[in-house]
């Protein structure tokens, strides 16, 4: 009888338990974009599709498609179209190099600010993960790239810290821990692949 009962107590128990784990979303995509917006002191992932083509890198996401055409031996020629921005306002800044976890990789800046109060963003690209981290130049709004690879993800958040410290800022009123960043939160909207078209009726 005791036997029994401490069996089924086992089973309640772990019952619980699987009740109480966060249920961990599942992941359509290699990659994705973790969306940082500062001034809601939010976070929500969009699922990422890279393809390479004579057409440039194209980035595709529920929300938006965007491509980019880079030669880095004239980063200068760098082109970008989104339906945000013109071909005409992204210019290469600069390039750089910095240490993550030991490797040296060389990272390339580009920008669409012209100058505008509420417009412009910064792109910054680096080959071993393409372009890895855009923000906005008017609002604590960012883009940073993440693998299933919790490895390249956490090399990354290395990189955005560098080039942007600012950022910790929002992290930190969003209830983001720094140096957690990079593993996945269940808490964190997952924004469905088929976002587009549902909202095209709206």
């Amino acid at each position: 009888m005791r036997t029994n009962s401490l069996v089924i107590i086992i089973i309640l128990l772990g019952a619980w338990a699987c009740k109480q784990s966060p249920k961990i979303p599942e992941w359509q995509c290699e990659k994705y974009w973790y969306y940082l917006r500062g001034m809601h002191q939010e976070v929500y992932y969009l699922p990422l599709i890279v393809d390479r083509s004579s057409q440039g890198l194209i980035y595709n996401t529920p929300f938006d498609t965007s491509t980019y055409v880079i030669d880095l031996n004239e980063p200068s020629k760098t082109s970008y179209h989104s339906p945000y921005s013109s071909e005409k306002t992204f210019y290469f800044v600069c390039s750089d190099t910095l240490i993550t976890k030991g490797n040296p990789m060389v990272i390339y800046q580009f920008s669409t600010a012209d100058g505008g109060i509420d417009f412009g963003t910064e792109h910054y690209y680096t080959p071993e993960f393409g372009f890895f981290f855009i923000r906005s130049t008017a609002w604590p709004n960012y883009r940073i790239l993440q693998f299933s690879d919790g490895k390249k993800s956490e090399m990354i958040w290395d990189l955005v810290h560098q080039l942007h410290p600012q950022i910790e800022t929002s992290l930190r009123l969003a209830g983001v821990d720094k140096g957690y960043e990079h593993l996945r939160n269940s808490n964190y909207r997952l924004v469905e692949w088929n976002w587009r078209e549902d909202n095209k009726s709206h």
